[in-house]
């Protein structure tokens, strides 16, 4: 994905939008938090991946908690 991006800008990755929890949508989030990006998402969203209601996985560390504005 990182290559991807940057075949059109070397500035660093600031926000993420995570639209919904597929992997294919929210499997960056580690690798992004890492590099500094603040994650936005949905309260509903981020609920979901906090708490893991559809999966028993442990909830997702912090770094790749998205985060929510009001």
């Amino acid at each position: 994905m990182l290559g991807a991006i940057r075949t059109f800008s070397a500035a660093p990755i600031r926000i993420l939008v995570n639209s919904h929890i597929h992997p294919d949508h929210t499997g960056g989030n580690a690798f992004f938090g890492k590099q500094g990006a603040v994650i936005f998402s949905r309260h509903e969203l981020r609920d979901e991946m906090l708490h893991r209601r559809s999966d028993p996985a442990p909830p997702l560390p912090r770094p790749i908690r998205p985060a929510c504005r009001p």
